[in-house]
This record gives structure tokens, C-alpha cells and sequence, in this order.
């Protein structure tokens, strides 16, 4: 049961994240030329962690006609000195003049292929024109490196380094067709050839996954990768729901287990929910219940499109939980109706909203779940509906599954 459940956890998770690559939003601000006393010319950002850097970004004029160069340098290991703003001597990622109108707006984005690997960029806004009154509002973005060296891809395929991403070809001569060349933005030989076909590194046969490390991964992704802090909290909430299944299996007789799995339509109501349309989700639930109480822990994933004024450039919010509480169980013939309680432990990831949430992606949320039930034989039809407002945000999460399931019964 144990590993049916974190099995099926991944195959969900991964066929969600299929098109989507995850995305930590690590800084916002603004700069401002002429500088002021809360919005500076020129930042210096850093990463806590690897990553590949991207920047989604919005110029805006406020004066006249006017000339602004917007700059990113990598200051190195100089982040204690003074910022300056006209240091030729950094090494320089991007540098662009932009010639504003009255009330003009550029929007920009810079990936991985601009800014590279580094960890620390300086950010600067420099009037190459005056008169200058502009703004720029960024969004300082970190995505995950797939690989380190050629080791990490797989054949024939390589790691370039410097944006952190496995690659079919670096030069023309990487191709194996004279007919091939390279995109060097996407890193690929085009056209693609019918009969080659490029199959992602599995574990050698023999050698599959162990049920802990499938647990593991599950647990890594419900709260969001690479931060110790939300692995702890995980841990507590599993060490949570040990110690309430305590008391039923020191009752008379063992308790039952059930199990269950589907998805259904998300929504986000309040302040929030005005930038987010309805999204879609999943779930997997696993229950320790008597005939009428029980314990039941759940793990969710979601998408959402948004609808937020840039930036960031990106319009797609996924979410990520752990739910634990109590239920209440009332049969009336073959069907079956319960109620609960629950606190959710909510994360997210690849943060359109970061402007309005903040860099925090942990949240909490306490709310009620209510369903009914359908038995035939073992097995039973669910739906379950719930309400979770969120305790650090103005917004609550309205979920409604559709579940097939083991019975626990």
C-alpha cells in the first residue's frame, strides 16, 4: 500500500510537470534612475542554492523622451564593495540602451542562456539620456540545473556548462547528419531525424528504485525541492500522522486501511483568486479508519494559469501539499458519507504570483472536507470536496476530486 501510494505520486507528479519546468522565484525589486531612498540604480542579487538564472523584467518611462541602458554584470566575489553602477571591469552578461517615450513600457525576459550559472549578479539602471524618470520592476528567477558535466546526460548528449543544461549539440560538427545543423538556442540538430530516437538515462535493469527512496522523492517534491526547512516540516507532519494512528491500533481489533486516487477542478477564491483562472489537480489519499472515525493523510498537485501584470513573464502557478485530520464516517446502504477536518501544509512552485505571495512558498491552511461514497465489491467511487483557507495569504483553496479507491471497510 505504502509504495502503490508513492509510486503513484510520481508517475502524477511527473506527468504535471512534463511541460512545465520548475522555477523558484529568489528575488523581487525595482531600480530606479534618478535613484530614490527605497528603489536604488543599481542591486546586487544572490542565489542560497545552484541554479540557472532568468530575469523577467518591466521598463517603464515616467518622463519625456529619454535614453536608459539597463546593465547585468557578474560582480565575482566583490558583493561586500560598493556598488558601481559604471565598472567597466566586471564581467558583463547583458547590457542594452533603451530609447523611452512618454509613458512607454518594455517588457523583457533573460534566460538561463544570457545570465549562465553564476550565483551573484549586479543589476544596474543608468540615464544614458537625460532628462530620465524611469523604473524598472524585476523578478529574479532560479530553475534547476540538469546537470553538472557529461556524466549527468545521457549518450550522446552533453552538458553545457555554463547555462547548467544537457544539450544535443554545442557546433554543427555535433550533428550526425551533413544535412543537420545546430540550433544553438535550444541546444539541438534540426531538422530532427525520424530514425534517431533518444531515450532518457533509467536505472540499469535489476537494480529498481527502492520503496524508500520513491518516499523520499515524494515527500521532496510535496515541499518544494532543495529547502531543509519545508523537509522538516514534512517530517513532523509524518511523524503527526504515526502518532494519531496510535490510539485506533491499541483499540480492540486492527484498524483498515483504504486507499484512493483521481483529481478534479481547483479553484482560488479572496484577493488571490482575482488573478488565477481554475485549475486542475490531483490526489492521493490513504486512510487508517474503525467503521466510524478514522485518520487519513493526503498528497495534492496542481496548476493554475494566471492572469497577473508582469512580471514575471511566466503565467503558471503549481501548487503542492500534505494534508492530515481526522474524519466521520455515516453509512446509509451501499453509499457512504464522511466528513473532516484537516491542515494543510500548501507549497508552491514555479511562482507567477510572487508579487503578491512574496519569496515565501510554504503556507498553511486549516480547513473542512466532506464526500460521499459508492462501494461495489472492494473497491469504491468517491467524491470529496473541500475548503482551506490560507492563513498567511487573502485567498482560500476550493478542491473537488473525483476518486477511485481501495475500500477500508
Amino acid at each position: 500500500m505504502k509504495l502503490g501510494l508513492a509510486v503513484a505520486l510520481v508517475v502524477l507528479t511527473l506527468a504535471t510537470l512534463a511541460c512545465t519546468t520548475p522555477s523558484d522565484p529568489v528575488g523581487v525589486g525595482s531600480l530606479c534612475t534618478p535613484p530614490g531612498p527605497e528603489c536604488p540604480e543599481a542591486v546586487v542579487l544572490q542565489r542560497g542554492s545552484v541554479g540557472r538564472n532568468a530575469l523577467d523584467f518591466q521598463l517603464t518611462n515616467r518622463a519625456h523622451s529619454s535614453e536608459v541602458t539597463f546593465r547585468i554584470t557578474s560582480p565575482g566575489d566583490e558583493t561586500d564593495a560598493p556598488l558601481a553602477v559604471d565598472d567597466e571591469t566586471r564581467p558583463e552578461l547583458y547590457s542594452r540602451a533603451y530609447a523611452l517615450e512618454a509613458d512607454d513600457d518594455v517588457f523583457g525576459q533573460l534566460s538561463s542562456r544570457t545570465l549562465g550559472t553564476v550565483n551573484t549578479l549586479q543589476l544596474s539602471l543608468v540615464c544614458t539620456q537625460p532628462p530620465c524618470d524611469a523604473v524598472l520592476d524585476y523578478v529574479f528567477i532560479s530553475e534547476p540545473l540538469e546537470c553538472i558535466d557529461d556524466g549527468e546526460c545521457s549518450r550522446p548528449w552533453r552538458c553545457e556548462q555554463s547555462t547548467g543544461r544537457c544539450v544535443e549539440c554545442l557546433v554543427h560538427s555535433d550533428c550526425l547528419s551533413a544535412t543537420q545543423s545546430c540550433d544553438l538556442e535550444a541546444g539541438r540538430c534540426v531538422p530532427p531525424q525520424d530514425s534517431v530516437c533518444t531515450i532518457a538515462r533509467m536505472p540499469a535493469p535489476g537494480s529498481p528504485l527502492p520503496a524508500l527512496t520513491l518516499a523520499l522523492l515524494a515527500g521532496g517534491l510535496l515541499l518544494l525541492r532543495r529547502h531543509g526547512r519545508r523537509g522538516s516540516l514534512l517530517g513532523a507532519v509524518l511523524l503527526a500522522a504515526a502518532a494519531a494512528s496510535m490510539p485506533l491500533e491499541a483499540a480492540a481489533g486492527p484498524p483498515r486501511a483504504g486507499f484512493a486516487l483521481g483529481g478534479g477542478p481547483r479553484m482560488i477564491t479572496g484577493e488571490l483568486g482575482e488573478f488565477v483562472a481554475i485549475g486542475y489537480g490531483y490526489v492521493l489519499t490513504q486512510e487508517l479508519r474503525r467503521t466510524h472515525y478514522g485518520m487519513a493523510i493526503g498528497l495534492t498537485t496542481a496548476s493554475f494559469e494566471t492572469s497577473q501584470q508582469p512580471p514575471p513573464h511566466t503565467y503558471v502557478l503549481q501548487s503542492y501539499g500534505v494534508s492530515l485530520g481526522p474524519r466521520g464516517y455515516w453509512s446509509l446502504g451501499a453509499f457512504e458519507f464522511t466528513g473532516g477536518v484537516d491542515y494543510l501544509r500548501w507549497g508552491l512552485a514555479s511562482n507567477s504570483l510572487v508579487r503578491y505571495t512574496g519569496l515565501g512558498v510554504s503556507f498553511n491552511a486549516v480547513g473542512a472536507t466532506g464526500g460521499v461514497r459508492y462501494r461495489w465489491s472492494s473497491l469504491e467511487a468517491r467524491f470529496e470536496a473541500g475548503l482551506y483557507p490560507i492563513f498567511e495569504l487573502p485567498g482560500s483553496i476550493v478542491s473537488l476530486n473525483f476518486m477511485v479507491g481501495i475500500a477500508g471497510r
